[in-house]
C-alpha cells in the first residue's frame, strides 16, 4: 500500500493555477460565465462584500476536486479491467485445460489398469500375447493349450489362442478341423471360435470341422455338454444345446442349420442295434455301439478292412453319427480313435488296423 504525502499551500496554489491556466486555455469564455461585468462593477470594495475573485476560488476548488474524482475513477476502472482481464484469462486456461483433460481422460481410462488389472499385471498369467499353431503335417498332431485341455489338430488345420487365459475365460480360434478334449473348469468357458460359430463347454469333448474342403461346417459333442451359437452379426440360429452323445450340428457356407442330429442317451449294452438297423438316407447312426460291429459296418460302408489289435478293443462302446458321403474313412477312424484314446495304423495293402495308444508307441497316424 502507498501513502501520499499532503501537499502544502504553495504546492496547492501552484496546482491551482496550472488548472486555471489549462482550463482557460481551452475555454476563455468561462470568466464571463463565472464573473460577468455587472458583478465587478457593483462591487463596491466594502470588506463585507462578497468578492467575486471569491466565489471563482471556490469554483476553482469545485472542478479540481471533480476531477480529481474522475481521474480516481478512470484509475480505478482501468485497475478492475486489467484485474477482469487477469481473472478472464486465467479462467479461459482453466477451461481449456479442463476441456483437454476431459478429451484426454478417456484415453487414460481405457488404456490405466484397473486395480484388479494392476494386480494381474504383476501375475504372468495375464500375458496377452497369442500362440498361432499350424498342423502341416498329413497326420493328426497333439497340443496341450494352458489350461491343460488338449487339441488333436488334424492336418492343414491352425488354431490360435492366448499364451495365458485370463480368470474368466478361455478362447480359442480355430480354422480346420480339430478334436476338443477340454479340462473342466466351472469358473472359466471353453470356447472355440470357427467359420462364424462359437461352441462353448465346461468340461467335454467334442469335434469341430470347419474346413474349406468339407461341403459343411459341422460340430459332434463326444462327451458332456456344450452350446453352440451364432456370432455373426445378424444372427443365422439361435443358441442350440448339446447335451447327448454323438449330437452333432451341420451348416451349410451360409451359417444356416442344414442338420441336427439328436445322437442317443447312453444305454446298457444289451439295449443296443446294430448299426445296420439305424441307416436311414444313407445316416449311420451308432448307439452305443461295441467297437467291433462298429468297425465291420465301417468296413462294410466303405470297403475298406479294418482290423483290431487286441481284442478287449472290441468291447468299447461307441455312440454318434456318420455320414458316409461327406466323411472320409480316415477322418471317421481318427474321431473314434481319439474319443476312445485309440490310433489307428494304414498299412500298405490300404486296409487299418486299431491299436490301444500304448500299443507300438513308435508308431504315428
Amino acid at each position: 500500500m502507498r501513502f501520499r504525502k499532503n501537499k502544502t499551500g504553495k504546492q496547492q496554489n501552484r496546482l491551482d493555477k496550472q488548472y486555471i491556466r489549462k482550463q482557460l486555455w481551452k475555454d476563455p469564455s468561462i470568466i464571463d460565465d463565472i464573473f460577468p461585468d455587472q458583478e465587478w462593477e457593483s462591487h463596491l470594495g466594502d470588506a463585507d462584500q462578497f468578492i467575486p475573485s471569491t466565489k471563482m476560488a471556490y469554483y476553482i476548488h469545485d472542478e479540481i476536486s471533480t476531477e480529481s474524482k474522475q481521474k480516481q475513477e478512470k484509475k480505478n476502472n482501468n485497475i478492475y479491467l486489467k484485474r477482469f482481464s487477469y481473472y478472464a484469462a486465467a479462467a479461459a486456461l482453466l477451461l481449456v485445460s479442463l476441456g483437454m483433460w476431459l478429451w484426454i481422460k478417456p484415453a487414460f481410462d481405457n488404456n490405466s489398469p484397473t486395480l484388479v488389472e494392476r494386480k494381474e499385471k504383476t501375475d504372468l498369467k495375464k500375458d496377452t500375447s497369442w500362440v498361432s499353431v499350424t498342423n502341416n503335417q498329413n497326420s493328426i498332431q497333439t497340443y496341450t493349450l494352458p489350461d491343460r485341455s488338449t487339441v488333436k489338430l488334424f492336418a492343414q488345420s491352425t488354431i490360435r489362442y492366448p499364451q495365458y487365459f485370463t480368470d474368466h475365460s478361455r478362447e480359442i480360434y480355430l480354422n480346420g478341423k480339430a478334436y476338443f478334449s477340454v479340462y473342466k473348469d466351472g469358473s472359466r468357458p471353453f470356447s472355440v471360435y470357427a467359420s462364424a460359430t462359437k461352441t462353448t463347454a465346461l468340461g467335454t469333448s467334442f469335434t469341430i470341422d470347419s474346413r474349406s474342403s468339407s461341403k459343411y461346417i459341422a460340430v459332434q459333442l463326444h462327451t458332456g455338454k456344450i452350446v453352440v451359437a451364432s456370432i455373426m452379426a445378424i444372427p443365422t440360429f439361435k443358441n442350440i444345446f448339446l447335451k447327448n452323445a454323438g449330437e452333432s450340428l451341420s451348416f451349410d457356407a451360409n451359417m444356416h442349420l442344414v442338420a441336427h442330429h439328436s445322437g442317443t442317451v447312453k444305454k446298457e449294452a444289451s439295449t443296443s442295434k446294430s448299426p445296420s438297423q439305424n441307416k436311414p438316407n444313407g445316416l449311420l447312426e451308432l448307439n452305443n455301439i461295441p467297437l467291433s460291429e462298429v468297425f465291420t459296418a465301417l468296413s462294410t460302408t466303405y470297403n475298406t478292412p479294418i482290423k483290431i489289435g487286441k481284442q478287449d478293443i472290441s468291447k468299447i462302446q461307441y455312440t454318434g453319427s456318420i455320414n458316409p458321403q461327406l466323411e472320409q474313412l480316415q477322418d471317421v477312424l481318427a474321431v473314434i480313435c481319439l474319443i476312445n484314446n485309440l490310433r489307428y495304423v494304414q498299412e500298405t495293402d490300404g486296409s487299418y488296423t486299431i491299436y490301444r495308444q500304448n500299443e507300438y508307441s513308435n508308431d504315428q497316424l
